[in-house]
């Protein structure tokens, strides 16, 4: 087997100095695992960076990175997950410093990324320990005490440094790729950065700044103005409070160092108290003007590059000159000093690039040039279960299948030997899985057995579905065998009388994935049981089905504290041969599903934002034209969920916590669907609570559809309020005269609800609105569903429903006379015909559109490409619409509504006076139905066909997985596309006309197309369901029955449909526990939104989103759809690397006999054509 692809991989020649990290070891703090190294010499004490990457074992203990300790004391310096799994930098006696932050870092399936930069001269006691993880700054401190100004630690003194190790607490798991810089303090930009493609934290190759130290005695070369120098190698020993002094006072002191130094960004010097002036180059002089007892630091130079030539100091306050200290990029210039390569005296960089041997010239070996090497101490680099050096890094990560760590209960049970060996602590019953999910290929694992046989308690192995997991035992929602020789098959005896199993014993497992029902075979110390052979898929068990069609290897322990099951996954070489055609489970083995995107938001993302009492509209930034924005107020009143998509416009809005009629009363709350965004509407008609209610806050969780980022053409939207435009309003056109000859006036309309309206008219009332004479006007409007003209020989009216007009539907409309004959047209086809000899003016005529007859009839909707013809009929017969924007005719004397950021633009005619509120917007007609970037006039076209039921509106994302369809219900069992090419997992729903609920189904475990549903604003528990959606629904369309709230006739409705795409959305049921030490729930992805529904109770919604959660373990925040509700604070979950993980034991959430819905999407994708991962959590 292999990929289904050829993936590139990461290169270390990125323009951004991307790299690989090729290996990491694994810290066992249970063997004291650890490197150490005595430095020979002391650097800078005050000033450092340690830089290292990380992945956690063992959760809820002290687990030491780095340290320095003064022999024989308790001075030592060191950095550590604390026992709350928090990040900390601290001394042993905690009065000097304790810094610790408030996040918990409790993610142990990926990896971390820790920056550690100290610098003690800084004035701030906030800049004196900065804290990196996965290149964002920590700000948030549970202990924030902050070592005293220019305080000495140990690190980079003559004494004991370790890695893995501090003195008292040893590392457990795995580190890679770790740098000490001795003298600089550096931001994690130094080690890092952000890949654009998918937004993950990446390593790259630290390029050290140039040292200017390159072994001179720079007090050498210092001279004064009169007397002498006192002290002069004080300036340059790295000591901050240390100076030389003049002996004259107010001489000026010279520092000319040989040849210049080239400086690229900054230069500093200390200068003492106030009184003291510097000056670069003979510049202008720097004043410390603080008067600080001890001096302060003072740029001569930032953010800019030169060469220094002079630097002149002196005290005009009546006494001694002195000079503390120059630094030039962030080195310190020191007397004697050789550090052209950057890292200073004590810097360093670990690779552990060389296993042949665990010695301080091969696995320790300093690869910075300096030669600090680091003495490896209980760490094995023998091949096997004790080799401690992993082919598992952050950019090579998990390439050999392990247990799930994230699975680990912290209270009773434990991961070791990275991963491959887990540990029961207590008599209770706990299981892990293996962390790679597989849907296709054979497979092959070997576990071997230590444990205590105790009657009715019982180990148990097997395979199951990747959702299933349950913190009892394996045989519960899978299939595995115990060691009593019975197989259980969810949660019922399979088979009984089986080969028992006993300490010591080693258990093959099989799974064949390929066959049309999935089977597994377990052999015992190499023999299969039942006479099986996976070789020949002779006597297989068949495997509980997956609904994702993802499994895993499953292991459970039920015994005395103590019990243990080893994993081989083909880390190591398998005791037994594996059968014919089976693979170990390692990466390169699998057939990947590769997403076809790679940066999630680029197609979702949650945004939040406070209000600011602004006067004026509001833009919120996304990277993407949003088809979907979901809004919530999260601190403030409890105003509703606002769901708000282009299929409808952005002046309508639905209320997930209501089961309301669709509001247009308040002119809408939003203003435009922005190319990079949307844009909420401030003014006259709009409700700024929905978005900038004084101190309120807000969230939105946005989805993209298939419209094109740039629109191809727009529109004029009318509110029906107070909305029109004019033309020629002032002083009339002749040019709109059309008298006795032929003319066209076409345009595309869309409404949005059932009405008596008009779209346009030609009058020879100033404004162009004009309800008596109408007679011998020209115009156009609809009553409810039947279209009206205004003119002709017989008049006034003319009116047909043989081509009713709907809402949210476009319609091209043509209306044209020729010879004497008018005809009226909708998408091409002749609705209307009459004779018309009428004259309708000969010079000075006015148009309004956006209405007719007077104010009482304002269109409602939105009007694209107006193009009025003068002395030409265009069609005097049925016709294909155009299918791209208009271009001006020959004898085109208006046209106009064809923009999206101007209602005013034209490209032919008089000027135009918009009334109110009347605006341009990206709705129009060429993208009523968008498809993966491209829109189209037509269904047809867009390929959204299939099914008995027309649809009006539909945006399409099959990258992502998401389509919106809107429709006029039929009242009876109908079908239509929905264009995502497969099966959708989900589909809610709502009849925009009627106050009925939002039905939600799907296939998802017990969800079931056509046989249950959910309600989101009522949020009933799983109920049955016949006639809403039904078990038509495939990869093609979605099948309804004659339910009002899914089909209701003559009612438009909308389809919020979401299949599901392996690294970007996942949907699913986990089983609750009852615990604070809930289920790990597996997405393959790190999540950004996270969505609970317990399906067996009518609790509410839980909505969980990375903006909103204050950090693992700190605080976070839940809202409802169901409910209008502001944020709770209660603490769900954690989000994680892959998944999340359950941390309470609330019913909503965790109920011990529950089962309960998720629909996650990423923030980072999970697996990517560049092999990352997504950062820890």
């Amino acid at each position: 087997m292999g990929r289904s692809v050829a993936l590139p991989t990461i290169t270390d020649d990125s323009a951004l100095g991307g790299t690989v990290i090729e290996k990491s070891v694994r810290f066992h703090d249970a063997d004291g695992a650890h490197f150490r190294r005595d430095a020979s010499s002391t650097g800078n004490r005050r000033t450092f960076t340690f830089s290292c990457w990380v992945k956690r074992m063992d959760l809820g203990a002290y687990h030491s990175m780095f340290g320095a300790q003064e022999s024989g004391t308790n001075n030592v310096d060191y950095f550590l997950w604390w026992n709350d799994d928090t990040l900390a930098f601290t001394n042993y006696n905690s009065s000097n410093y304790d810094v610790r932050t408030n996040a918990k870092y409790r993610d142990s399936n990926s990896w971390y990324h820790l920056v550690l930069a100290v610098d003690s001269t800084q004035g701030t006691a906030s800049n004196r320990v900065k804290i990196y993880v996965n290149g964002s700054q920590v700000t948030s401190f549970a202990d924030s005490s902050y070592p005293s100004q220019n305080y000495e630690f140990e690190v980079d003194r003559n004494v004991r440094h370790r890695v893995g190790f501090n003195g008292y607490n040893y590392m457990d798991g795995y580190m890679a790729n770790i740098h000490h810089v001795d003298g600089q303090q550096l931001d994690a930009s130094a080690f890092g950065y952000t890949d654009d493609q998918t937004g993950i934290w990446r390593p790259k190759a630290y390029s050290p700044h140039p040292s200017p130290n390159n072994g001179t005695t720079w007090s050498n070369h210092l001279t004064v103005s009169s007397g002498s120098i006192n002290n002069a190698a004080n300036a340059f020993n790295a000591d901050v409070l240390s100076f030389n002094v003049s002996s004259v006072d107010e001489a000026i002191i010279t520092f000319t160092p040989p040849g210049g130094i080239t400086y690229q960004n900054s230069v500093r010097i200390w200068l003492r108290t106030s009184g003291h002036k510097a000056r670069l180059n003979g510049g202008t002089y720097v004043f410390n003007t603080g008067a600080p007892t001890i001096g302060q630091w003072m740029y001569l130079a930032n953010g800019t590059s030169g060469t220094i030539s002079t630097i002149d100091v002196q005290y005009t306050g009546g006494s001694l000159s002195a000079i503390n200290a120059i630094e030039v990029d962030g080195h310190m210039l020191i007397n004697g000093l050789n550090d052209i390569n950057g890292y200073g005296t004590n810097g360093f960089e670990l690779k552990f690039e060389d296993d042949s041997n665990a010695t301080a010239t091969t696995l320790g070996r300093d690869s910075s040039g300096n030669g600090n090497n680091f003495t490896p101490a209980n760490l094995s680099v023998t091949a096997g279960t004790a080799d401690d050096v992993f082919a598992d890094s952050p950019t090579k990560s998990n390439k050999i299948a392990h247990f799930n760590r994230n699975l680990n209960f912290s209270a009773d049970t434990e991961m070791r030997e990275g991963g491959y060996r887990f540990v029961n602590g207590s008599a209770a019953q706990r299981q892990t899985r293996s962390n790679f999910s597989v849907n296709s290929g054979k497979w092959y694992a070997e576990f071997t057995i230590y444990f205590t046989a105790r009657s009715g308690s019982y180990p148990y192995i097997g395979v199951g579905p990747n959702n299933n997991f349950h913190q009892s035992w394996a045989g519960e929602r899978n299939v595995a065998w115990n060691s009593a020789g019975v197989i259980y098959r969810s949660g019922s005896t399979f088979s009984s009388g089986n080969p028992t199993y006993a300490n010591s014993d080693t258990i093959s497992v099989a799974m064949n994935l390929d066959l049309a029902t999935p089977q597994v075979w377990w052999a015992k110390n190499g023999s299969y049981i039942v006479s099986g052979n996976p070789a020949t898929n002779a006597n297989g068990v068949n495997i509980p089905t997956s609904y994702t069609g993802y499994y895993d290897f499953v292991v459970s322990l039920f015994t005395q504290a103590g019990g243990i099951w080893d994993a081989n996954f083909g880390q190591r070489a398998f005791a037994y041969t594996p059968p014919s055609g089976y693979e170990p489970l390692q990466k390169e083995k699998i057939v990947l599903n590769t997403p076809a995107l790679t940066r999630a938001k680029k197609h979702f993302d949650v945004v939040t934002w406070q209000s600011d009492t602004r006067s004026s509209d509001r833009t919120i930034p996304l990277e993407f034209r949003p088809a979907f924005v979901w809004s919530k107020t999260y601190v403030g009143n409890a105003y509703h969920n606002a769901l708000f998509n282009t299929n409808t416009g952005p002046n309508a809005v639905e209320n997930s916590d209501e089961a309301f009629v669709e509001n247009h009363t308040n002119g809408g709350k939003l203003r435009e669907f922005d190319s990079k965004g949307f844009t909420w509407r401030y003014g006259a008609g709009s409700n700024n609570q929905w978005w900038n209610e004084s101190n309120y806050k807000y969230v939105a969780w946005c989805w993209k559809g298939g419209e094109p980022d740039v629109p191809i053409s727009g529109s004029t939207y009318f509110d029906g309020s107070s909305d029109y435009a004019k033309v020629a309003a002032s002083g009339g056109s002749d040019d709109l005269a059309m008298g006795t000859g032929d003319f066209t006036v076409e345009c595309w309309v869309k409404k949005d609800r059932q009405e008596h309206r008009g779209i346009w008219q030609i009058s020879g009332t100033v404004g162009g609105l004009q309800s008596s004479n109408y007679k011998e006007t020209l115009a156009l409007g609809y009553q409810s569903g039947v279209w009206q003209t205004y003119g002709g020989t017989s008049g006034p009216s003319h009116e047909s429903s043989s081509y009713p007009i709907e809402a949210d539907r476009w319609y091209h409309t043509l209306l044209a006379r020729s010879s004497g004959t008018t005809k009226f047209f909708v998408d091409g086809q002749q609705v209307i015909s009459y004779a018309d000899n009428r004259n309708y003016g000969d010079t000075t005529r006015y148009m309004a559109y956006g209405g007719y007859y007077n104010t009482s009839y304002l269109h409602r909707g939105s009007i694209s490409n107006l193009n009025v013809i003068k002395g030409t009929a265009l069609y005097t017969s049925n016709f294909t619409p155009p299918t791209e924007p208009l271009t001006a005719h020959a004898n085109t004397k208006l046209l106009c509504c064809q923009s999206n950021t101007s209602a005013t633009e034209k490209s032919v005619g008089p000027t135009i006076t918009l009334v109110d509120n009347t605006r341009a917007e990206n709705c129009n007609p060429f993208e009523a139905f968008s498809v993966d970037g491209v829109g189209y006039p037509t269904a047809a076209l867009a390929g959204l066909t299939g099914g008995d039921s027309s649809i009006s509106r539909a945006t399409v994302n099959t990258k992502s997985g998401f389509s919106l369809i809107t429709r006029k219900g039929t009242g009876s069992n109908a079908t239509f596309p929905h264009g995502l090419g497969v099966t959708p997992n989900i589909v809610f729903y709502k009849n925009r006309e009627t106050g009925g609920n939002w039905g939600f189904t799907g296939n998802i475990g017990e969800l079931v197309y056509g046989t249950n549903k959910m309600t989101i604003q009522a949020a009933t528990a799983l109920t049955g369901d016949t006639n809403e959606t039904l078990a038509g629904t495939n990869a093609t369309v979605i099948q309804v029955g004659n339910s009002g709230a899914a089909n209701a006739s003559g009612n438009t409705h909308n389809y919020y449909c979401f299949a599901e795409k392996p690294g970007f959305s996942k949907f699913g049921t986990y089983y609750g526990d009852g615990s604070d030490d809930g289920a790990f729930v597996w997405c393959g992805f790190r999540p950004a939104l996270i969505v609970v529904k317990n399906t067996d109770a009518g609790h509410n919604w839980r909505v969980h989103d990375r903006l909103r959660h204050g950090g693992n373990g700190v605080s976070a925040h839940h809202l409802e759809w169901s409910t209008a509700a502001t944020q709770y604070s209660n603490y769900d979950l954690d989000f994680l690397g892959n998944g999340f993980k359950i941390r309470t034991n609330s019913t909503y959430v965790n109920n011990g006999s529950n089962t309960f819905f998720f629909m996650a999407f990423a923030e980072q994708i999970g697996t990517t054509p560049f092999e990352t991962e997504a950062n820890a959590e």
